[in-house]
């Protein structure tokens, strides 16, 4: 390899060390002010389960109202039948959370992220995502501090795209 070839690899390497160490930064800082939690690296691929004694209205009220800058909500039927709340950032990526029904005398919700767009192995509004399952988990247990959380991994399938 060509001493120009190394230089160009070196450099490549010291501007994604640079972006990595900028990411991890504002993620600490989110953290910090209680924006955000630490999470597992791909959380967005998890579904989370909510068992709550919070009526279904209260429960879409309440998450519907939850404001991360940019992130638009709208409540009412999902294209899965259940009534919830849709959420989409900038075309990026998608969520829902539904009411699935009554367990145990509790309501029983769901919460996942729908669709997201990647480039280069990384998810477009990744703090984003975090910020809004971190709210709505505050949301939840604000009106119901002893609900139950249940995450499970999904399956999900992906398409690559040349273009």
């Amino acid at each position: 390899m060509s001493g120009e070839g190394m230089i160009i690899i070196v450099v490549a390497f010291l501007i994604l060390g640079v972006v990595i160490a900028a990411n991890s930064a504002h993620t600490n800082e989110l953290i910090r002010e209680g924006k955000a939690i630490k999470r597992e690296t791909e959380f967005y691929k998890n579904e989370e389960f909510f068992t709550a004694a919070i009526p279904a209205n209260t429960a879409i009220e309440k998450v519907s109202q939850v404001n991360v800058n940019g992130i638009k909500a709208s409540a009412g039927r999902l294209r899965s039948g259940h009534i919830g709340v849709g959420f989409g950032f900038k075309g990026y990526w998608t969520a829902t959370f539904a009411y699935l029904g009554a367990k145990d005398e509790k309501a029983l919700y769901r919460f996942a992220f729908t669709g997201w767009k990647t480039r280069n192995g990384g998810v477009y509004g990744y703090s984003e995502m975090n910020m809004l399952i971190t709210a709505v988990e505050k949301a939840l247990l604000a009106i119901d501090p002893d609900a139950v959380v249940e995450t499970h991994r999904m399956k999900v399938k992906s398409k690559m795209s040349i273009v």
